[in-house]
């Protein structure tokens, strides 16, 4: 009986039929988190993401307007390995949920401001050619239907001269490298400050400057990445502090969210539909792909690509500081690993990231340990988080919101990792030795009082 099923079902079905079981054990994990826990949270939008993707990706696989891109044919055993790789990380998050968490401890005000206005500070370089930028990308949006398809040729262009040429290499402006670092990073503190009572206006409008010129940058430049990053993580995030404001702040906030999700949403249709060439229905189907394609490529690919690429996507910075050859960018990675069966021009998710870089068996060994470091990390004392404790979780956030991509790939994510990481030890840092302090305190006052 069972010969007489596999010959009577094509490879196509048994496809069908292992998209549909991936979607729908996706569903079945949402439902019963939804009911486990009522009070939304970061774990509650995360598997709503990966259930969204998993139900698009299957009617991606069916439905194909244009033959020439057809997937290849997917089986069970990928979809297992990337459930159970994604939840991985997860995990901790759904440990620090368990906790009821009242609060997020305020770190001392000096040091606080002290980072802040530093960010702002250099998030300000060169702000006069950002705005020229942004005024006359955004404004050529809604004039001309093909705007958005000639700044990221520009772009694209522009970055393979440079690459010809070796000046991606040379002549750096380390400044203009940490300003476009320093705008990433704001929007943590951003989100923080939003549910701060008593705030400095004048901080907070400067911190929601800084916030916004990332994603509004990279969409007059005919990029969506931007914006797209930028929408996940700070709605992801905004879920999750919103627990901690009070309900008049909330609508406030949502109000707030609300203005700076249209601004930022129009130009990114506007780009979608420029790219596209006006055509509604390659808009839709690319966008789509953009959202779901990767489950079917990890499918396809995740697990055996025909080689490995060694970290050279993933940690390219380490492998460069330690001295190992590394190729150090885009075009050298597609150069370098061009037998492999498929490159980083189309997603394969964070955990494809990796799997293509060191493979299955060590990307299982290196999630595992990742998801140790950070729950032991996210402990939560007297149901208060602490403020370093926030940016980890930040970062944590990030890896599991890399649907697509992993959002700290390549060398200039790597940075972004560790600049993250730097302030996370200089705030717990400062916590403990502010804590040491007042126990040494209260013991020399006790004694005193004896």
């Amino acid at each position: 009986m069972q010969d007489t099923v596999w010959e009577i079902m094509s490879p196509r079905e048994w496809s069908y039929i292992a998209g549909t079981i991936n979607a729908i054990v996706w569903i079945l994990v949402f439902i019963y988190y939804r009911i486990k826990r009522s009070r939304w949270g970061l774990t509650h939008t995360i598997l709503l993401l990966y259930s969204s993707i998993a139900v698009s990706s299957l009617h991606l696989f069916i439905y194909y307007p244009f033959s020439d891109q057809r997937f290849e044919e997917i089986t069970i055993l990928p979809y297992i390995y990337l459930f159970v790789m994604i939840m991985l990380p997860l995990y901790p998050i759904i440990k620090l949920e368990s906790n009821l968490i009242y609060s997020i401890r305020k770190p001392r005000k000096t040091l606080f401001y002290l980072v802040c206005l530093s960010l702002i500070f250099l998030s300000f370089y060169h702000i006069d050619e950002i705005f020229e930028n942004m005024i006359n990308g955004i404004f050529m949006l809604f004039v001309d239907s093909d705007a958005g398809l000639l700044a990221y040729q520009k772009g694209v262009a522009k970055f393979t001269t440079d690459m010809s040429s070796g000046d991606l290499n040379k002549n750096v402006d380390y400044l203009s490298v940490l300003a476009n670092l320093s705008r990433t990073i704001v929007p943590v503190f951003w989100l923080y400050y939003l549910s701060l009572e008593g705030k400095n206006k004048y901080i907070f409008i400067l911190l929601t400057i800084c916030t916004l010129l990332s994603p509004l940058n990279s969409v007059a430049s005919g990029s969506r990445y931007g914006i797209v990053v930028f929408i996940v993580e700070t709605t992801t995030v905004f879920l999750f502090m919103k627990n901690f404001l009070s309900q008049k702040k909330q609508i406030t906030v949502k109000q707030i969210s609300s203005i700076a999700l249209v601004i930022l949403i129009v130009p990114f249709f506007l780009v979608t539909i420029s790219r596209n060439s006006g055509d509604l229905r390659n808009t839709l189907y690319g966008m789509e792909r953009y959202f779901s394609e990767s489950f079917i490529n990890f499918n396809n690919h995740g697990l055996d690509a025909g080689g490995i690429r060694y970290g050279d996507r993933t940690m390219p910075l380490f492998k460069m500081l330690v001295g190992f050859d590394t190729a150090k960018n885009y075009p050298e990675r597609i150069w370098k690993y061009r037998n492999m069966t498929i490159d980083e021009s189309v997603f394969i998710s964070y955990v494809g990231d990796f799997t293509l870089d060191f493979g299955p068996v060590f990307s299982f060994v290196l999630f595992l340990l990742i998801a140790i470091y950070f729950r032991n990390r996210l402990i939560v004392r007297n149901k208060e988080l602490l403020f370093h404790q926030y940016i980890l979780l930040y970062v944590l956030v990030k890896i599991n919101l890399g649907f697509f991509l992993y959002l700290f790939a390549d060398v200039f994510g790597n940075v972004q990792l560790l600049s993250l990481m730097m302030i996370y030890w200089i705030f717990k840092l400062d916590y403990q030795m502010y804590k040491r302090k007042s126990i040494c305190c209260t013991s020399s006052i006790k004694i005193m009082t004896s």
